[in-house]
């Protein structure tokens, strides 16, 4: 791979995930309405997060 089509790659990667930071994504959950969000921790660095119902059955099954 060259190095224009590399530094291509890395720069679009970053602002896609920008432009999902702060948003609310309906999904990541099969047993609730669960909901997703991106966090930017530093540069280059994101956290997705999987927010669950308070009633979800995996959430209650994985905190026991």
């Amino acid at each position: 791979m060259s190095n224009s089509r590399r530094l291509r790659r890395q720069t679009i990667v970053p602002s896609v995930l920008d432009q999902m930071t702060g948003h609310r994504m309906p999904g990541g959950c099969d047993d609730c309405s669960a909901f997703q969000s991106v966090e930017k921790q530093a540069n280059g660095v994101y956290v997705l997060t999987v927010n669950h119902d308070g009633c979800c059955p995996f959430l209650r099954g994985v905190t026991r």
